[in-house]
């Protein structure tokens, strides 16, 4: 179970990433890392009395405020999504 997990979690990451440097299904690949990101974040950084952890969860917390913020207002205008609009 491990290896599959470990395979789903560098497709969302790598995929979500490529795509949304691309400007590709932006808003999708945003939302899906958005939702990847939550049970990451509670998982693996839950101990908020040791600091590092904190600071962990804090740092989670605002990528997936950035992930939101892309999902409501989209790709900008040079993205692949905007090009594709125009042909």
């Amino acid at each position: 179970m491990v290896s599959m997990f470990l395979i789903g979690a560098i497709a969302v990451e790598v995929l979500g990433a490529i795509a949304i440097i691309l400007g590709y299904q932006t808003k999708w690949a945003a939302f899906i890392m958005f939702l990847y990101m939550i049970p990451v974040t509670i998982i693996f950084h839950n101990k908020l009395s040791d600091q590092i952890q904190f600071i962990m969860f804090m740092k989670n917390i605002a990528i997936m405020g950035g992930l939101l913020m892309i999902v409501a207002f989209g790709p900008g205008a040079l993205s692949l999504d905007e090009r594709l609009k125009k042909s």
